[in-house]
């Protein structure tokens, strides 16, 4: 069995992650997210990661909007800026991080883009931190 101190967390990354335009509807977004099972959109502006789409976002606008998402866009909805580490990072420093941060799905990053997500429940299983 490896130590997740010694395990770079770019090789670790376990959540499933989609992309979308800052200006693509929610209801997309939404049916992205339930149909594929995805964890989170990465929303772009002119390319850019600009803000992130989770489920607890969607919930949250079908709530205010009573259950109407199409007329409402991503950049409506998202949480920027994104928190994310360096895809360098080792595993036991990223999941410190989560806990202290209170982050459930961390994006990482490498230079300015975002490569992969993390998902709490699965990357804090075996951790050295709840041991």
């Amino acid at each position: 069995m490896f130590q997740d101190e010694n395990v770079i967390i770019e090789n670790r990354t376990n959540g499933l992650l989609f992309h979308a335009d800052i200006n693509e509807s929610v209801q997309r977004i939404a049916h992205l997210l339930s149909f594929y099972k995805g964890d989170a959109v990465i929303v772009r502006n002119n390319g850019i990661p600009a803000g992130i789409i989770t489920s607890g976002d969607i919930i949250k606008a079908i709530s205010s909007s009573n259950g109407d998402l199409s007329s409402i866009v991503a950049e409506n909805i998202m949480t920027s800026p994104i928190i994310s580490m360096d895809h360098d990072k080792y595993v036991d420093e990223v999941k410190a991080f989560m806990l202290d941060q209170g982050i459930i799905k961390l994006p990482i990053k490498k230079e300015f883009d975002i490569i992969g997500l993390v998902v709490e429940p699965d990357i804090l299983i075996n951790s050295s931190l709840y041991k």
